[in-house]
This record gives structure tokens, sequence and C-alpha cells, in this order.
């Protein structure tokens, strides 16, 4: 079931930022940089590259690096240096943080020192190991960024029809702190003038039922209640339906041609959770890029009033 509705509301901080960090293995540049430089434009933000360099076993054990590592490090260097420049070359200021440290620290610590507003990541096509440390690389990297965090799946092929988005969908809970994310998600489309749809799945049981109708008006009812009532020229949709959550998210992407998806994520889900979590599932199969956020971070910086 669809409707649709009108709203107008001058776009937060959270929505348009300041300062960005981006999170790259330097394999990535192509599919991350249309992306870096349409958001940084967007909001004339400063730009932070990030690459870890891995901790060789000669520098755990208290040796010096060999050869080979010095030369891998330099390499290195020169291709965030080269991306650096095709982002400055734009008109962006950016500047870059290459250490030997793992990941999710180096990108946290680049976080606070900048106060960024977004986290950029890129994910790709591996085999099964590599299918086990992408999920544990999202899995932390998801836990620990108290931003909302972008992510181009590795089933996003033509990124550049992504860059700017035109329609927006986002999946709400209607549990825990649903209306922030959903009010984010009005913003964040206000923002870029792209149309929104506000999707809630229910369970598939839900059908089987003798009440179905009544859930499914009730269901509805709360969508409605999220959009203010002012009017602009964006279209926000609401829409629920009853299935699979990752399968129905896809279904409605593919309906309204969406071009990026917001999900929100709840505190402190377990690690183990986390190849089950919707939002890893969406990213996983998703064709658009996925903008995660932790339902408490958007809370607590909309109090803060954090640039």
């Amino acid at each position: 079931m669809r409707t649709q509705s009108q709203i107008h509301f001058a776009p937060s901080s959270l929505a348009v930022v300041k300062n960005i960090v981006v999170a790259t293995d330097l394999s990535d540049t192509e599919r991350l940089l249309p992306h870096i430089i349409a958001q940084a434009k967007s909001g004339g933000a400063h730009v932070t590259l990030v690459h870890a360099l891995p901790v060789p076993d000669e520098v755990v054990l208290g040796e010096q690096p060999t050869g080979i590592d010095k030369v891998r490090e330099t390499q290195a260097r020169q291709k965030l240096n080269d991306m650096a420049y095709r982002i400055e070359a734009e008109g962006i200021p950016c500047s870059t943080l290459l250490r030997r440290s793992v990941t999710v620290d180096l990108v946290q610590e680049a976080i606070e020192e900048t106060d960024a507003g977004r986290l950029i990541i890129g994910t790709h096509r591996h085999g099964y190991a590599g299918q086990q440390m992408l999920g544990c690389e999202a899995n932390a990297l998801l836990r620990a960024a108290y931003i909302p965090v972008f992510v181009i799946g590795p089933h996003v092929t033509d990124v550049s029809s992504h860059v700017v988005p035109h329609s927006i969908v986002h999946p709400v809970s209607l549990t825990g702190q649903y209306r922030e994310s959903a009010a984010f998600a009005l913003e964040l489309a206000q923002a870029n003038q792209a149309d929104l749809t506000l999707l809630h799945v229910l369970d598939e049981g839900v059908m089987r039922g003798s009440h179905s109708h009544n859930i499914f008006a009730k269901a509805n009812q709360a969508l409605a209640e999220l959009i203010p009532p002012q009017h602009s020229p964006m279209a926000v949709h609401t829409v629920v339906e009853c299935g699979g959550v990752p399968q129905e998210i896809m279904r409605i992407c593919s309906v309204t041609n969406s071009d990026w998806i917001l999900m929100g994520i709840e505190r402190d889900f377990p690690w183990w959770s986390m190849s089950n979590n919707a939002a890893y599932q969406v990213i996983a199969q998703a064709e658009c890029p996925v903008l995660v956020v932790r339902d408490d971070a958007i809370a607590e910086r909309r109090e803060r009033g954090v640039d």
C-alpha cells in the first residue's frame, strides 16, 4: 500500500556535512571518487582520506620493517596523494592520513580529530575468506562510527548514476528510535531535492491473521505521522509491505528506481548477528549505495546541534 505527501523544512547539519572521512584500500579509487566529490561539493566539506598500512610481523616483534615493506608504504602514499590531488582539482580541500595501524582504529581517530559528519567506504566482491574479513571490517566500522556510514557495496556497478540521489528509500522499523532516523531521512531527501519512500515491512505471518487489514492500517498511519504537515515540491511516499525485510527493500528500490538506501541500526547490536542483520544483508545485495546510521547517534547529534 502506498501513499504520498509533500514536505518542506530547512535541512540540518546532519544532512549537509562539513567534514567527510573516507576509508580506502586504494583499489577502490574510481568507485569512491564520484561520491566523495559530489557529497563534498554539496556542503562545502573538507575531505580526509584514510589508509591503514598493515603492521608487519617484524614491527610486532620490535624489529625494523623490511625493504619490501618500505616500498609498499611509498607506493601507498603515492596512490593516496594522487587520489587527494584529483579531489583538490575539483576545488575541494583534502588531507590524508596514512599509518601502520588497525583500519578501524585509524578511521575512528580521523573521525574524532576532524569531527566528521560522514564516513564513506567501499566494499568489493571476494571469495569466502574475503567475505569473512569483509564482514568483520564492516561490522567493526558500523559499530565504531558514531556518524552515518555511506557504503558502496559489491553490487553497485553503475556508480555514476547514483552519485546525486533523486530517489531515496528508508526502511522504518516502527520500534526503538525510529522517529530520529525518519527525521534524518526527510532532511537528507530535502537537502538533495530527492523523492523519499518510507517503507515498513510486516512479518509474512501477518497475512495469515484475521486482523491483517487493521495491522496494515495502523502501520500506514504510523508512517504518515512521521511526515510534517508543511508542503514542498519534494514527494514523500509511505509504503507498507509484507515479507522478508531485505527482499522487500530490494523490490521497492527496484520499483522506485532508488539511488540511495538509508538504513537505521540499533545501538550495540551483537557482533555475531552482523551476517543476519538487515543492514548488512542490504549492503551485500543492493545495486545502489547504502547510508547506514545508528539511531541513537542521530538523536544525540541532533540534540547537540553538531555540524
